[in-house]
């Protein structure tokens, strides 16, 4: 079972993650939070956005590499 300091940390960590999508550019971040918390397939996306799926899952690498960067950058503060 997991410590509460460890979900405490956990829960920092994800609030920190999410509040980062929220500053990605608006396609980005909308197939982030389709993706990460609808939990829908990158065709599902496509068809919700109106764009093609392989056009979601390069807005998510995109995504995915910002957040990396920011994240990285941050932690180096």
């Amino acid at each position: 079972m997991a410590s509460r300091a460890t979900v405490e940390v956990a829960s920092t960590e994800r609030v920190a993650i999410w509040a980062q999508v929220d500053r990605l550019p608006d396609r980005q971040r909308q197939v982030m939070y389709l993706r990460y918390q609808a939990d829908l397939s990158f065709e599902d996306i496509g068809q919700v956005m109106g764009i093609q799926p392989g056009a979601a899952r390069s807005y998510a690498t995109a995504a995915h590499r910002a957040l990396r960067s920011a994240l990285v950058d941050g932690a180096e503060r």
